[in-house]
């Protein structure tokens, strides 16, 4: 009899409370009747997703959670694989409306570990296979493992692809796998990584991320010894000479309840270490992205201003080779942008080459009768969309900004240096901290704006003041005020023809 028919007989059957009509439904529903069940709901349009057998009935109750349920998981994968798709890590660690429980757990609980663990579930996704392994909770893993269980799986999903998996190839090597996670478990580590990498090197291998990354049973690298963190700029220059780096899923990725590399380096107040601008060359969206992972109390220990410091080296890593300033002929070429990082341009104006060659720049544009004026210093550029001229600040470059000002005939605005940073510190707070408060002050930068001098020495720390004898200041400002007003009066005067 055809399912459709049974179909009918079940309905009729259940409408009428014949007295068969259970039998009728068993028969509908039975294991040989199923694949045909299937066929025509597919036929009807209703075709069964993976999505399905993660779902409940309705009432709070998911149809996979239960231990019949997992027994007959090897027909599910059968079905979902059918249906083109695939399994993903995400799947398993969905919850099943239990307090916080997922699928894992409920894999767990009813002895199903070994369903999900198999290698026809995971062709291809060796990563994913790994991160499910480690969210088992580790009471259950030390249950369910044995010490190749994991190995095994990447084993079998290898072999679908011919390939043989890193463990077994470093084995080969004579280099065991498992001194990777406690390589920095005793003083001596960083010699012992150099003794694996020589031998690697001597067999035509190179030292990669999958070397590093590589966990022991609790998931644990080899970030998790604090000596590592002495020699973490030299293991990021290993791989970086093998043409790899860390990257933002590296660096954010745990492997079950561990703390990933990031919170590591937080542990270790090594953030300094994790964004070494000269790892980060070429990738500053993503330095700024795993910036962006960081809680503001672990940002607050490297520090805004650091950090803006670290990214703009990496700025200037990124396009010193894009810029040559012998190329400079006119003011366009420092104020038009030679890249778009996201939405945020970079300006040559805030490149330190500039600043490094500022005088010939200003001299070189003084010919043209050109000048570098202040509404291009007030410019934003780069990732963390700074002023040039907060840039320039923090960098010691003030003395040159005020030449600027100076050779073009402008002053600083007071608005300009009482405008606040990240931190909440005015540029005129950074420059009396820099103890550069004589070169702010230059009598010459402000004869004719006394009063403006005036409110802005008003605003600067009472211990700073003493950076400078401000009746001194004051007087010299006076002076160069009138001689200035009295080479103005003494200018020669057009004078106009009569009628």
């Amino acid at each position: 009899m055809t399912n459709r028919k049974l179909l009918k007989h079940a309905y009729i059957a259940t409408l009428c409370e014949h007295a068969n009509a259970q039998s009728y439904k068993d028969k509908v529903f039975s294991v040989e009747n199923l694949d045909q069940l299937a066929k025509q709901l597919e036929e009807a349009g209703e075709k069964v997703t993976k999505a399905d057998f993660f779902s409940d009935d309705g009432f709070g109750c998911y149809f996979l959670d239960s231990a019949s349920g997992w027994r007959n998981f090897d027909k599910i994968i059968e079905i979902v694989q059918n249906n083109g798709e695939s399994f993903e890590a995400e799947d398993f660690l969905k919850l099943t409306g239990r307090r916080e429980r997922t699928f894992l757990d409920s894999a767990c609980e009813h002895g199903a570990l070994d369903k999900i663990f198999q290698a026809k579930l995971w062709t291809g996704k060796s990563k994913d296979v790994e991160k499910l392994y480690y969210k088992v909770p580790a009471g259950w893993r030390s249950r369910f493992h044995d010490e190749d269980k994991l190995l095994n799986i990447k084993r079998e999903i290898a072999a679908t692809k011919g390939c043989e998996i890193r463990e077994d190839m470093l084995a080969r090597l004579s280099i065991d796998w498992q001194d990777f996670p406690k390589m920095f478990s005793r003083p001596g580590g960083i010699e012992r990584l150099q003794f694996f990498v020589d031998q690697l090197e001597k067999n035509g291998e190179k030292l990669t991320k999958e070397d590093i990354l590589m966990s022991d049973h609790e998931g644990d690298t080899i970030f998790y010894h604090r000596n590592v963190w002495n020699h973490f700029t030299e293991i990021q220059g290993m791989l970086a000479r093998n043409g790899e780096n860390l990257d933002i899923k590296d660096y954010t990725e745990k492997k079950g309840v561990r703390p990933s590399i990031l919170e590591r380096a937080c542990e270790n107040r090594a953030l300094d270490k994790v964004f070494d601008p000269e790892f980060w060359a070429g990738r500053l969206s993503s330095m700024m992205e795993l910036w962006e992972h960081l809680l503001p109390m672990e940002k607050s220990d490297l520090g805004h201003d650091e950090f803006a410091r670290l990214l703009n080296k990496a700025e200037n890593l990124t396009y010193d080779d894009v810029f040559n300033v012998d190329d400079v002929k006119n003011i366009k070429d420092l104020t038009q942008p030679i890249a778009m990082e996201g939405d945020a341009k970079v300006l040559p104006l805030s490149l330190d080459t500039v600043w490094d060659n500022m005088d010939e720049l200003i001299d070189r544009l003084a010919k043209n009768k050109q000048s570098i004026k202040m509404q291009h210093i007030r410019q934003t550029s780069g990732c963390a969309k700074k002023s040039i001229f907060e840039m320039a600040i923090k960098k010691g470059n003030l003395d040159k900004l005020v030449k600027l000002a100076k050779k073009s005939g402008e002053g600083f605005a007071v608005e300009d240096l009482l405008k606040k940073d990240d931190a909440g510190k005015t540029m005129l707070d950074v420059i009396g901290q820099r103890k550069e408060l004589p070169t702010l002050f230059d009598p010459e930068l402000w004869a004719g704006r006394i009063g403006d001098m005036k409110s802005l020495w008003s605003q600067v720390l009472l211990k700073e003041k003493s950076q400078l004898d401000w009746g001194d200041v004051l007087n010299k400002t006076n002076v160069q005020t009138l001689q200035n007003s009295s080479q103005k009066s003494k200018a020669p005067r057009l004078k106009r023809r009569r009628k």
